[in-house]
């Protein structure tokens, strides 16, 4: 294994002195292009390319620096270790992400891995939120790369909010494996690109369903554009985008407050605040709808004055973008767990709300939102179910009670309630009066007198 000397070593961070790199210059992929990947894709790779585990080269090599650099700089590292899984804090414009990047530099003697995440993209964007929870793919891509004999990675595109096709196959993409339905991780420390972090089986084996509706991918590409823009731009692009908010303001016919929302479809107050304070960030939902709204693209809000009027934005346009779920997602939802409670129901099954995300794909907190009829049901079936089942071991446990004390009558044996206890694979309390009742009775049928102690 690969051993780097924690403390700040010149062969380690002194890169001017040598072309020499510590660890192998591997080339990221798809710099300058919609299609580049991500830092963990990265890691991923360049821990293949030293024949070590994702989980060795963190551990060994990154985390011991990490901290050594955390310490100098007077932060507490537990924090970053424990969200190093974190896609948000991996590929977000997160600080844990730029000191990630800073290693790496200076390890492989590169210049370019900020690419690979949204850090270029921080002085204007707000990138709380703009990284997924789970990690996604496309399952034609990862299949194309593996024919094609190429480099397998994974996009950084994949992974940021409001992208949920691929814009080059026009396929929707996937976040569980399609064998064991098991969500993956953006890092595992024991995984490998294109294959699934649970079973072991490869992701690029589906047959992903078509997009027939173009508009989806408005976002997907617009999306692609602003990861294309260059690193230069990005550091001057707040002003310029300030501007042409200003104008998209100026451009809107009175009562603005109402026209935002409708034409625009944010408030007023994040709309204002971000003119009003030039330090301030812009939110990846906002720009998204501001170039939908304009009719330009990011990268034209970034660099160019914008001339033009606002066009009129639909209902359905919000719902693409926005959080809000579309008609046919939450029909569709319905339908699922509809037929998911009826099977429940006819099988008398416990139904375990924190593994619906499992078996359906869809949280307890969804099913509660949109569906609270059906959600009522189900609490209802659990607490019937559970009373059948407490009504049954209940029954059962009455009737082991008087078959242990038949047993000791019959073999001479005073049935005393310790000794029938000591029989029991269950404890007798003094709370649980019924169970000492049905001693008593027992005894009573019998004709045995009880024993005073």
């Amino acid at each position: 294994m690969i051993e780097v000397d924690p403390l700040y070593n010149d062969h380690v961070y002194n890169t001017s002195t040598s072309n020499r790199s510590t660890l192998y210059n591997l080339e990221p992929i798809g710099i300058g292009t919609p299609f580049v990947e991500g830092l963990t894709s990265y890691l991923m790779r360049i821990s293949s390319a030293h024949c070590i585990t994702t989980g060795d080269f963190i551990k060994g090599i990154l985390l011991p620096i990490l901290k050594k650099k955390l310490y100098y700089s007077g932060i507490y590292a537990q924090n970053y270790v424990q969200n190093f899984h974190d896609g948000a804090c991996l590929l977000g414009n997160t600080q844990t992400a730029s000191m990630n990047i800073d290693i790496l530099n200076n390890l492989t003697s590169r210049s370019d891995l900020k690419h690979l995440t949204l850090v270029p993209h921080g002085v204007w964007l707000d990138t709380k939120g703009s990284i997924k929870q789970n990690k996604y793919w496309c399952g034609y891509c990862l299949e194309d790369m593996r024919i094609n004999n190429s480099n397998i990675y994974e996009m950084l595109i994949w992974n940021i909010c409001h992208v949920n096709c691929c814009t080059i196959h026009k396929t929707e993409l996937h976040h569980t494996c399609p064998f064991c339905n098991s969500f993956q991780k953006f890092i595992k420390f024991k995984s490998t690109i294109g294959y699934c972090q649970c079973c072991n089986l490869w992701l690029g084996q589906v047959i992903n369903r078509e997009v027939k509706n173009q508009k989806k991918h408005v976002a997907e590409s617009l999306i692609g554009e602003m990861l294309v823009v260059p690193t230069e731009v990005s550091l001057v692009a707040n002003d310029c985008l300030i501007n042409n908010c200003r104008k998209i303001y100026d451009m809107l016919p009175a009562p603005k407050e109402k026209t935002i929302k409708d034409r625009v479809g944010i408030s007023r107050k994040s709309f204002t605040g971000f003119i009003k304070n030039s330090h301030s960030h812009i939110k990846l939902e906002t720009i998204l709808k501001l170039s939908l709204a304009s009719n330009t693209t990011i990268g034209d809000l970034l660099t160019q004055n914008i001339v033009g009027e606002i066009e009129e934005f639909s209902l359905t346009s919000l719902n693409k973008i926005g959080k809000k779920k579309a008609a046919s997602e939450i029909l569709k939802m319905k339908n699922k767990v509809k037929h998911f409670f009826e099977s429940c129901k006819k099988s008398n099954e416990l139904i375990v709300f924190r593994q619906l995300k499992k078996v359906l794909g869809i949280s307890y907190v969804s099913v509660e939102k949109y569906f609270p009829e059906i959600y009522l049901e189900m609490k209802e079936l659990n607490v019937s179910i559970r009373k059948k089942n407490r009504d049954r071991i209940k029954v059962e446990r009455f009737e082991l009670i008087r078959k242990i004390v038949n047993e000791m009558h019959s073999s001479n044996q005073y049935p005393g309630l310790k000794k029938v206890m000591r029989e029991l694979p269950f404890v007798i309390t003094g709370f649980e009066k019924e169970y000492r009742d049905v001693w008593e009775n027992s005894l009573k049928e019998l004709g045995i007198k009880m024993k005073k102690n």
